[in-house]
């Protein structure tokens, strides 16, 4: 009954254009064990506190939606472990990555890409730029074995990427935290929501791309996909404390994945998914891309800036220029790195961020 059941979920799935998602799983930051999703291999009464895959060596990909609460734990910018500073934790797996939520000067929070060595420390370290609470943000984090090169995105937006050796994980067996992280004990527990998780062993992305064309309706199932959890509330099969949830795969028994969540979590229902912009106000911005000239930042609907700041996909600022209630002003860039970069533009009404190429 329960892969005739896993069969009619991915058959389900090639209408999704037609039905967007139903539901979403919100954490309440309690830092306790009923406040958890995880990810294991092995039966409900003998738990194997790992997964069979170790992804190490291979092409993967790490992706999930969430929503952060004003309330969650936010870390310490300046610090790099995390174990150090307790930021709310998106997704962590023991001695290989973690993704987690630290300070940002100009956002209400950013996210932290660590990759961890066998005793869970941070030999390398990647920063989202600023972000705002309460909005929908896709995250993901690939691998490409070809190139060796570790990409980190942000709603689409590639913010970091490196070929450093020290991204090439080492071979682990640990289990996968969706919510909080384990180092000795349970901590960093998310307060927000989370929605459509998805572990692949394929780099799905090498380059910036749509993220909003991935979040109105469900990923899709293939060959490649090792465990997706679309959220969409708790399955029949339980024990007396937690619940399962369904779990899709490419082959229902090739890796063995048991997931469970928390009793004590709330299911929220939507009736669509699409990605929350930050912005509350709108600006123009040219040209764009730009080689060694100005660049010119327009205000629009009769709003005056009162800041404007540039900053690179590591979530440095790298320009800042304090406007007195114009409605333009222009910079020179002639003097930036080629690459991409990001101006956040302060207006009488509100915030608003957009991508820059410098060529």
């Amino acid at each position: 009954m329960k892969k005739n059941l896993l069969f009619v979920a991915v058959m389900l799935l090639g209408m999704q254009s037609v039905f967007a998602q139903n539901k979403y799983v919100t954490f309440s930051g309690a830092s306790e064990t009923i406040d958890r999703l995880y990810g294991f291999s092995g039966s409900s009464s003998n738990p194997q506190w790992n997964l069979e895959t170790t992804l190490s060596g291979e092409d993967w990909t790490y992706e999930t939606m969430i929503k952060v609460d004003p309330t969650a734990s936010i870390g310490d910018k300046d610090i790099a472990q995390s174990i150090e500073d307790i930021g709310a934790t998106v997704m962590d797996r023991s001695k290989m990555f973690e993704l987690y939520l630290v300070s940002d000067d100009n956002g209400d929070f950013a996210i932290r890409y660590n990759v961890l060595d066998a005793d869970n420390i941070a030999t390398g370290t990647m920063n989202s730029g600023p972000l705002q609470f309460g909005n929908w943000i896709h995250v993901a984090i690939t691998s490409s074995s070809a190139s060796g090169t570790a990409r980190f995105f942000v709603n689409g937006n590639m913010v970091g990427s490196s070929t450093d050796v020290v991204w090439q994980h080492t071979p682990s067996n640990s289990w996968i935290g969706f919510n909080y992280r384990f180092r000795g004990e349970n901590t960093g527990f998310l307060t927000g929501s989370m929605d459509n998780v998805r572990i692949s062993k394929v780099e799905r992305y090498s380059d910036s791309f749509d993220a909003a064309s991935l979040i109105n309706g469900y990923y899709t199932v293939d060959d490649n996909t090792l465990i997706q959890l679309n959220l969409d509330g708790p399955s029949s099969e339980k024990d007396d404390d937690e619940d399962y949830i369904e779990v899709l795969t490419n082959s229902a028994n090739e890796y063995g994945f048991t997931v469970k969540i928390a009793k004590a979590v709330t299911w929220e229902t939507h009736n669509s998914l699409s990605l929350s912009k930050n912005n509350t106000t709108e600006f123009g911005i040219y040209p764009n891309p730009v080689a060694n000239s100005l660049v010119t930042i327009q205000a629009q609907n009769n709003e005056l800036l009162s800041k404007v700041e540039v900053f690179n996909t590591l979530g440095k600022s790298v320009m800042l220029l304090n406007v007195e209630n114009k409605s333009k002003v222009s910079f020179d860039v002639s003097g930036v790195a080629k690459g991409l970069y990001f101006v956040r533009a302060s207006t009488n009404y509100g915030v608003a961020t957009q991508k820059l190429v410098v060529e």
